[in-house]
């Protein structure tokens, strides 16, 4: 265990803008008429890069009819399309890939063509702020998609997307494009495979949530702050410098580590201070944020787990990081915690169900009952709280769904069983709540909790909702966070 570090202050030296609290992505009331061709039908082009069809060359879109930003520009080879270069270390080798892109420009006119040299990964188009839809666009090949508003009128374009060869537009005669401007830090998140780079991605909805452009996606799958892919990838503390302190971002935020969960608690704890210690150092009036994730509700994690939780969590507060994490809401979000003083009143078995068939019913062989009464307000629970029962070794946290009446003491239910046994007496204790509630799927719903709507098909990574809600609720933190240090 390392030594206790007391962080410095994070004092930035300017305040960056950011969206409302309630900030969330809209999309166009009425969209444009969209047609892909594999022609322009246009006649004004406005290429991406500085060449032209008879001689490409190779790009630099900064300061051009177009600005970029999530990542950097591939400058070692010529093309007439503008593609991403690659940031993000993804196997042990050496093996690069690009972070993601985003075009943003100004259009003054009626219609206009994108025109990309391939998009099978897909792409987001914003139009003053609002989208053309939620979901990424796909068209493989060359081609050209018109957008026709029917008027003419000054217009914001933000073109979203992942390792797309995007070439340019093309215009009527007499339209004007120039470049738009980046709003907010450079910023730059970490994490596994819930944050690989894609046009749809939670990193994404985040940028919106922030109102901030340049966000840049620097996931691995497999990999942690200790683990690196069972030797295929690298750890995060081992690309922090190549991936992020390279970059010279002005926020860091972290997502992920629920890959480490198997590691010792020392070993994470170190792996967390390291990776935090080595951007706070080369960085030091970098904002650094983030924390642990999860991929479905806290009746999954078992002691050992949470164990871990509170290593990392240490680890990354001794190196001078804000911890926030998806386990832990702050209790901001839940209101103040109640519950401080309760305890078991009956013995319970491993394996004893939560409740008596549906998450809102109860039975006597179900829940449990603590010493609660109505004139004891510190022992009272509340239904929709997350509490930890028992300690050390058998100490496990569910979710309150339901409550009643058994011998003259209130029983409380859950969704899901019991698993460890617990002794009379132990302590029960609110704790921050969980963004997932439930242990459902889009696959296998279960009928209760948010984990039916946010927990894709493979029952652990998000689903395209989760993806939206994840983005929000981290973007939620941060903004506490910065208006807390005064950043924001």
């Amino acid at each position: 265990m390392r030594a206790l570090h007391i962080p410095r202050s994070q004092a930035p030296a300017q305040r960056w803008t950011v969206a409302p609290d309630d900030h969330a992505p809209k999309v166009l009331a009425t969209s444009p008429a969209l047609t892909v061709n594999s022609a322009p039908t246009l006649p004004r082009a406005w290429f991406a890069a500085s060449g032209s069809n008879a001689y490409p060359l190779a790009s630099n879109i900064q300061h051009g009819h177009f600005t970029y930003c999530r990542g950097l520009p591939d400058s070692t080879g010529p093309t007439l399309g503008f593609r991403p270069a690659a940031t993000v270390t993804t196997l042990a080798d050496g093996t690069r890939a690009p972070s993601g892109q985003q075009f943003s420009f100004y259009h003054e006119g009626d219609a206009l063509e994108l025109h990309f040299q391939n998009n099978d990964r897909g792409y987001l188009l914003k139009v003053d702020g609002e989208y053309l839809g939620l979901t990424p666009q796909s068209d493989p090949g060359q081609t050209y998609t018109l957008l026709d508003f029917g008027s003419r009128k000054l217009r914001r374009f933000d073109l979203i997307t992942y390792k797309a060869a995007f070439a340019g537009v093309w215009t009527g005669p007499q339209d004007s494009i120039y470049a738009a401007p980046v709003r907010g830090p450079r910023t730059i998140v970490m994490g596994d495979s819930f944050s690989e780079a894609d046009a749809g991605g939670w990193t994404n909805w985040f940028a919106e949530s922030l109102g901030w452009d340049d966000v840049w996606t620097s996931g691995v799958g497999g990999t942690g702050y200790v683990e690196n892919g069972n030797g295929f990838n690298k750890s995060w503390r081992d690309r922090v410098q190549s991936d992020v302190i390279a970059y010279a971002p002005e926020v860091v935020f972290l997502h992920g580590s629920v890959n480490d969960l198997s590691f010792p608690p020392a070993q994470v704890y170190s792996g967390v201070y390291d990776t935090i210690r080595a951007i706070r150092d080369a960085l030091p009036d970098c904002i650094i944020a983030g924390g642990m994730n999860t991929g479905a509700g806290v009746e999954t994690w078992n002691a050992g787990q949470l164990d871990v939780f509170d290593q990392a969590k240490a680890g990354f507060e001794d190196g001078g990081g804000a911890w926030m994490s998806t386990l832990e809401l702050p209790h901001q979000f839940s209101g103040d915690p109640v519950g401080s003083a309760a305890q078991l009143v009956d013995p319970i078995a491993a394996g004893r169900p939560g409740n008596g068939g549906t998450p809102d019913g109860l039975s006597g062989q179900s829940g449990f009952r603590v010493n609660t009464s109505s004139s004891t307000a510190d022992t009272n629970l509340r239904i929709g709280s997350t509490v930890e029962i028992g300690s050390g070794a058998t100490r496990e946290r569910v979710v309150i769904t339901t409550n009643g009446l058994s011998g003259g003491r209130f029983i409380y239910g859950f969704d899901g069983t019991f698993r460890y046994a617990h002794a009379a007496g132990e302590p029960v204790r609110e704790v921050p709540p969980c963004f997932l509630t439930g242990q459902g799927g889009t696959a296998a719903p279960t009928g209760w909790g948010n984990t039916n709507l946010y927990v894709g098909a493979d029952g652990f990574h998000p689903s395209p909702e989760g993806n939206i809600a994840l983005g929000q609720v981290n973007a939620a933190m941060l903004k506490r966070h910065l208006r807390n240090i005064g950043a924001a």
